[in-house]
């Protein structure tokens, strides 16, 4: 309960710290994901490196969906090596790949100006042709 507290003590503050950090290390996948979808909706990009952390080496599938869909949120260009990263996997699950491609389009969206924007955009459409041959 207190961790969980914590929790959304910092987000209702709108502030990633050292505390949350941390509490993305727990051995509870739930206490992770969870973190991660606070991190997201602070959208401190601090958060990023953590994030990426998450998405690219957890073990839980679903921690990684909710960190990828965290990048999102934040909208930093930061992450866009992490997304691109799960986009070029194409044994990732269809749940992680799906939030990947929202993120994407999220982060492209948000810094159009970047040239990595353009890659996220390559990435994305890539992806796309991908699922839609394996739908088929």
């Amino acid at each position: 309960m207190a961790t969980a507290v914590q929790i959304a003590k910092a987000e209702d503050a709108r502030a990633f710290d050292a505390t949350l950090e941390a509490l993305m290390a727990s051995p509870n996948a739930d206490v992770r994901r969870r973190v991660a979808l606070a991190a997201g909706r602070i959208g401190d990009v601090k958060a990023v490196a953590a994030l990426a952390k998450l998405v690219e080496k957890d073990a839980s599938d679903d921690v990684r969906v909710t960190a990828v869909f965290a990048l999102g949120e934040v909208e930093s260009i930061e992450g866009a090596a992490a997304v691109v990263a799960v986009l070029d996997d194409l044994k990732a699950s269809a749940a992680l790949r799906g939030r990947a491609i929202e993120a994407a389009g999220k982060i492209a969206a948000a810094n159009a100006a970047h040239d990595d924007a353009k890659q996220l955009g390559l990435a994305i459409l890539s992806a796309l042709r991908f699922e839609n041959k394996r739908a088929v």
